[in-house]
């Protein structure tokens, strides 16, 4: 990504992210909303759980060694990491080792929505719409800074979407 190209950048409370970052970069600790930790010993359990053909009522990230597991409803939007994906639940940014392809076939379609090759956003939280010249945003979370980029070929299917075509 060039400096400077929103298309390509997210900020969020602070932390910015861009899909230059290295895979496998953990974002600093936080406090976390809605997770639970679980042990490596018990995720192979977990995993047989989640593949009975439902969608998983949990989603894995990464923290301190240790797989923790989030709520789809806690996640306001993805970004790509080349094979990796981070997740932004408004408080933090999470380190998920799903490619955000294999995350989007476990969301919800209904409740979430891919603004860009790079980022998915959960639809019950977005808050706002934005155009800037031939550049479009979507407001998500309660913290005015969280601005998810839309690429110009969705522009018109999220106008839709959000009921302000």
């Amino acid at each position: 990504a060039v400096p400077g190209d929103d298309a390509q950048r997210v900020r969020a409370g602070g932390i910015e992210l861009s899909e230059t970052a290295e895979p496998g970069e953990a974002p600093p600790p936080g406090t976390g909303r809605g997770t639970a930790s679980v042990s490596l010993s018990r995720a192979s359990t977990l995993k047989s759980d989640m593949d009975g053909g439902d969608l998983p009522t949990r989603i894995p990230y990464e923290r301190d060694k240790t797989i923790r597991f989030l709520a789809p409803s806690a996640i306001l939007a993805a970004q790509a990491d080349g094979h990796y994906t981070h997740l932004l639940n408004g408080q933090e940014v999470l380190f998920c080792p799903w490619s955000i392809s294999r995350l989007e076939e476990a969301l919800d379609r209904g409740a979430f929505v891919r603004t860009h090759r790079s980022f998915i956003v959960n639809r019950n939280h977005i808050n706002g719409f934005r155009r800037d010249g031939n550049k479009a945003y979507c407001l998500v979370g309660d913290d005015e800074d969280l601005e998810i980029p839309v690429s110009r070929g969705r522009i018109a299917e999220l106008r839709e979407l959000l009921d302000i075509a």
